[in-house]
């Protein structure tokens, strides 16, 4: 007579039959909305799951993931996941939570991967000499990533790119950090993104000669995400978006850097400021004395949204609000956030 312990597990075979059966599609959807873990898990129960499972073009490796259990065993899950799935991933998006992992050194197969969309953070980008660059990828998001190239990668070939993001990189100075892109086989980004580390965004000079440069490469680009001293830098170009993070309204250099930009910008049609934090014993600019040096702004035909995030209420803020609403023949979207 049949035990229920040995019914319980006949039945359990008969249902984790039943899923492996399913088509490979189904399975492959069924996959994209579980956890890594209990993919891996599933992986292990059948052969067929852990194949369809390799040979998926997509992974993520969440940062809920990152943070259980010791770091030397989630290195090297990460790692055999990586090399189980290099046969054929074209996504790649591995989030190592920076506050409380160390930084992950990618392993040098990765980079012989032909990826399409690459989404990195807290991550040792050290490719080996042989590495051409990544000829296939439209999409490289990087934050907290902390490079390590020599001599023979410094000028890496990408000319397929469409998004471009660093976020607080480390590792070079600054907009050097991008100096490895041979930028004039660069032509298609849409969407370029510099925020540094604040430790480095005081190298001026530097930062000065390698924007200009940089952006008159970058023909195609349209939106635009850098930080407020970055803007100082960026004296002309024609975008649709524009965001500043750490925008200083008591920096008379940064005001005057984001008038030239709106000027010259006239197929502009979304502004986004996110406002730094007030600083004690900051120095307040005099309203009147920017209104001499042509506090101004030419009509912004094709502005339809503008966002300030952070408004403090400051003189010098409102005053550039209505310079704005002044300037803009329709604006169909107006959020100002206040601290």
């Amino acid at each position: 007579m049949m035990t229920k312990s040995y019914k319980r597990l006949e039945d359990g075979r008969d249902k984790l039959d039943g899923i492996t059966d399913l088509p490979i599609n189904v399975i492959k959807q069924i996959q994209e909305h579980m956890t890594i873990e209990d993919v891996a898990r599933n992986s292990v129960l059948s052969s067929k799951w852990r194949h369809i499972w390799a040979s998926n073009p997509k992974l993520t490796i969440s940062a809920d993931f990152c943070i259980k259990g010791k770091q030397s065993s989630t290195t090297d899950i990460i790692n055999r996941m990586l090399h189980l799935s290099r046969n054929g991933l074209v996504e790649l998006t591995l989030q190592n939570p920076g506050n409380q992992n160390a930084p992950y050194k990618l392993p040098s197969y990765v980079y012989d991967m032909e990826l399409e969309q690459l989404s990195l953070s807290s991550c040792i980008f050290r490719p080996p000499c042989s590495f051409g660059g990544f000829h296939k990828l439209k999409s490289l998001k990087l934050d907290g990533v902390a490079f390590e190239l020599d001599v023979a990668t410094s000028f890496l070939s990408i000319p397929n790119l469409l998004d471009l993001m660093f976020v607080q990189c480390s590792g070079v100075h600054h907009l050097n950090t991008i100096k490895w892109i041979t930028f004039k086989d660069c032509r298609k980004v849409k969407l370029f993104a510099v925020i540094p580390q604040e430790e480095v965004s005081q190298n001026r000079q530097n930062e000065a000669m390698n924007l200009v440069k940089l952006l008159s490469s970058l023909y195609e680009v349209r939106a635009l995400i850098l930080d407020g001293c970055s803007l100082k830098f960026l004296a002309s170009g024609d975008v649709a978006n524009l965001e500043f993070y750490g925008f200083d309204f008591n920096d008379e250099d940064q005001i005057c850097s984001l008038l030239c930009i709106l000027r010259s910008s006239p197929n502009l049609k979304l502004l986004n400021l996110l406002l730094s934090r007030i600083k004690n014993g900051s120095r307040k600019i005099d309203v009147n004395q920017l209104k001499g040096q042509g506090f101004r702004i030419d009509e912004l035909k094709n502005l339809r949204a503008l966002g300030i995030h952070r408004f403090h209420g400051s003189r010098v803020e409102l005053l550039f609000v209505r310079l704005v609403l002044t300037s803009v023949p329709i604006l169909e979207k107006m959020i100002i956030n206040v601290t």
